[in-house]
């Protein structure tokens, strides 16, 4: 199976994006989905399918595609959850009759809360058919969140990561697909080379280089917030930090309002197919 996804399309329906993260990894599916050819047939994982946030359900999206055979996976019971399953856990996968058992894996908001995503993505690898297609979001930029223990945030994500890791577990990434998906905006960056590692993973054999992109992968939140502050009306009036300061005494939500721009969460996610 060979297909490209059409980044252009991705960064025009982006202005549809949930501001949510459960929504805009949602958002992504359902994008990805429409622009391959689903077969209602395919058998389907989910991995980290407890449905503990409100709004988007990807139970919608399973009926628009008519996808009936799925299997729902978590580390953890809960709604939406058929098998409660580390997805580390090699020996209970084989012990499910999982090896090599489905067409499509979606595996969204799991790998930052696994202690061993190495391992987790072998057997992403271990359980997808040949030719079978896997679908990921992860974050790599993200403060802590869930709970301690199963749940607990263990790490983040950069794009070297999964252009090594997918390789190494015979998982090729789909052109165009990778991106950043940016919580707080509409805005989408793609992802397509490996930045300061590009020569030495070239020399090791360990990725393709697609396209080189440098500058949308620098993701200018420094001038976001410049721009924010030129835009009030005393900007030119005032010191606008010393007052900005000021008024954080009195209303400390103004702080958030002025460093969000900063700090914008956002997500890797990409499409790959099981050589």
């Amino acid at each position: 199976m060979n297909f490209e996804i059409n980044y252009e399309i991705l960064e025009k329906n982006s202005k549809l994006k949930p501001d949510d993260g459960w929504g805009h990894q949602c958002w992504y599916i359902n994008e990805i989905l429409n622009q391959i050819k689903v077969d209602k047939d395919w058998s389907v994982l989910q991995i980290g399918s407890n449905e503990h946030n409100e709004g988007t359900s990807y139970e919608d999206i399973f009926k628009t595609y008519e996808l009936n055979n799925i299997t729902k996976v978590d580390a953890v019971y809960g709604d939406g959850v058929d098998i409660e399953l580390d997805f580390h856990d090699t020996k209970k996968i084989y012990d499910l009759g999982f090896e090599n058992n489905f067409d499509l894996v979606i595996c969204t908001s799991m790998l930052e809360h696994d202690t061993n995503p190495f391992k987790s993505l072998e057997n992403i690898s271990l359980v997808t058919k040949k030719n079978g297609i896997v679908i990921i979001t992860a974050p790599c930029t993200q403060r802590f969140h869930g709970t301690a223990g199963v749940y607990g945030t263990y790490q983040n994500f950069l794009p070297d990561f999964f252009f090594r890791n997918l390789k190494f577990n015979n998982l090729k990434i789909v052109k165009g697909s990778m991106i950043y998906m940016l919580f707080g905006t509409q805005e989408i960056y793609r992802v397509d080379g490996v930045g300061h590692h590009e020569f030495s993973l070239k020399e090791n054999n360990l990725t393709d280089i697609y396209e080189e992109d440098m500058d949308k992968r620098n993701i200018p939140r420094i001038k976001k917030l410049t721009s924010n502050i030129k835009k009030l009306s005393f900007y030119k009036k005032y010191p606008v930090l010393i007052l900005a300061y000021l008024i954080t005494f009195f209303y400390p939500n103004f702080r958030f309002i002025l460093s969000r721009p900063l700090y914008l969460a956002s997500d890797i996610a990409l499409v790959s197919i099981k050589k």
